[in-house]
């Protein structure tokens, strides 16, 4: 799935942490898949969003909704097929 791997990749180019990818393409939700990363403060929670609008934006992947990036304690980037809670 290229968004997939271009939301992963946007991930380490950040050096996210404790990247888990939950699969959920058999249980019909809202996503294929949903993507949770770790970062070590505010900041790196930030540069890690921009990390991965980064590389969907390079690629053509529209961004649907963003949540928490002001705050930074916690950041939701809604791709539609991916799903990224940093």
């Amino acid at each position: 799935n290229n968004i997939l791997k271009q939301t992963v990749h946007g991930i380490l180019e950040k050096k996210g942490n404790n990247i888990v990818i939950l699969d959920l393409n058999k249980s019909q939700t809202f996503t294929n898949f949903f993507v949770i990363v770790s970062g070590t403060s505010n900041k790196h929670v930030q540069a890690v969003a921009d990390g991965v609008k980064e590389e969907c934006k390079k690629s053509g992947f529209p961004l649907f909704g963003e949540e928490g990036y002001k705050e930074a304690k916690w950041i939701l980037l809604d791709y539609g097929e991916v799903i990224v809670h940093i």
